[in-house]
């Protein structure tokens, strides 16, 4: 009977030595994401820590409602209110950038559009095709283009495409930047890649935007202030679309005009990670498991609209012909008034 109670002291004292680690071990984490949600508060997304904590907002808001629930099992008072406090205050940030989660019925006289950043170093032109040929959209607005998927999409795709345009006029380019490929009249009409797309019930104005990585953080927002810097999108049907390497949670994200909406954000559903792809990480680490259920980890591509525009419907495809990027595809109407003027 002594042997069993000094077991039972023992086991207790175990059980009381790693809450006690696992405590501190939280105490630590809590401290660490106060000093940088912090300093990010303050100096915005400038250093690589803090831009970081930007694109994996919404899974480290996953982690304290976790770490919540760990430590309202372990009684803490003190660590279940700083737990709760920073589950607070990062769901204030993430649930406004929340989709409904309900579309509304598309009508009748509608178009849809995606964009695709391909990756520059891919050339699985077939995968491409598929892609786009599974979602038949009526305009394809493509990012990172490579002299061999350029062409590719020219001689592969001009049965139910027949009119492109790209931002750059070399056919031989190693890095060919943005293009548009189209079932209906499409021009260029900028030094920057703007297009206009004569659709059946108007014009339509696509600015197909490849924003800088996240890797100078000061390059990425010059290249967003040049890109935007006169930019008209108020008096006419105007879409902006592309590779925008960076989240709904990054500083740069709010450089985006004033009167152009999020189209995930008004008819998605979902989180809409695009990026990583699973070709993408398999190919970096190829002793991944095929059916992994991880499905991107951010959305760094996006569709805004203005307000001449309706947006009915907005998902990010799981197909990606090898890209590091999902595609996303929109269904979109003009309002009646611009029916009227456009």
């Amino acid at each position: 009977m002594a042997n069993t109670g000094g077991e039972s002291v023992t086991i207790t004292l175990s059980l009381f030595y790693v809450m006690q680690q696992i405590k501190f071990i939280l105490w630590i984490i809590a401290i660490i994401l106060i000093t940088l949600l912090a300093a990010r508060h303050v100096l915005g997304d400038q250093y690589l820590p803090l831009a970081i904590v930007s694109y994996l907002f919404t899974w480290i808001f996953f982690s304290t409602v976790l770490f919540f629930i760990i430590v309202s099992l372990l009684r803490d008072k003190y660590l279940i209110i700083v737990w709760f406090t920073l589950t607070c205050l990062m769901g204030i940030k993430i649930f406004p950038t929340l989709p409904p989660f309900s579309t509304s019925t598309p009508p009748e006289n509608t178009f849809t559009v995606m964009t695709y950043s391909l990756s520059q170093k891919n050339e699985d032109v077939p995968g491409i095709i598929t892609v786009i040929r599974s979602e038949s959209p009526d305009i394809v607005a493509v990012q990172e283009l490579n002299s061999k998927t350029r062409q590719g999409l020219i001689d592969y795709l001009t049965d139910n495409y027949p009119y492109h345009a790209f931002s750059s006029s070399n056919e031989t380019c190693s890095i060919c930047g943005e293009g548009i490929i189209s079932r209906y009249p499409v021009r260029k009409v900028s030094q920057l890649s703007i297009f206009e797309v004569d659709l059946p019930d108007g014009t339509l104005t696509i600015f197909n935007l490849h924003v800088a990585p996240p890797y100078d953080w000061h390059e990425q927002r010059f290249h967003l202030l040049r890109s935007f810097q006169g930019l008209q999108y108020t008096d006419k049907p105007f879409l902006l679309l592309g590779d925008f390497n960076l989240t709904d949670q990054s500083e740069n994200y709010h450089m985006i005009p004033v009167g152009l909406t999020d189209s995930f954000l008004d008819s998605g559903s979902g989180f809409g990670f695009t990026y990583p792809t699973m070709d993408y990480l398999k190919n970096k680490i190829p002793v991944l498991p095929d059916m992994l259920p991880l499905k991107g980890v951010m959305r760094i591509d996006y569709i805004f609209h203005n307000h001449h525009v309706v947006s009915y419907q907005v998902k990010t495809l799981r197909q990606s012909g090898k890209s590091d990027h999902y595609p996303v595809v929109g269904v979109y109407g003009f309002c009646i008034a611009s029916l009227r003027i456009f």
